[in-house]
């Protein structure tokens, strides 16, 4: 999971960044650094990030699709 589909999706479920860094037990401040890029990814946060999404409908399917969007975007 990239930081454009992290942001992209917990906009799309109506979370702040409070909100998800509060759900899945990070500081919010990590999780502002993980969407700007200025921290990495941590496998733990990611696989606590992924499961939290799909309790909240989002399966890896969807988020492949998204990302999939979200590049094709950034190619226009």
């Amino acid at each position: 999971m990239n930081k454009l589909q992290i942001k992209y999706i917990r906009q799309m479920l109506g979370l702040s960044q409070q909100e998800l860094g509060h759900l899945i037990g990070v500081h919010n401040s990590l999780i502002s650094k993980i969407e700007t890029g200025t921290a990495n990814l941590q496998p733990k946060t990611e696989q606590a990030i992924i499961t939290l999404f799909s309790e909240k409908g989002i399966s890896d399917n969807d988020a492949t699709v998204i990302n999939a969007l979200l590049e094709k975007r950034k190619a226009v």
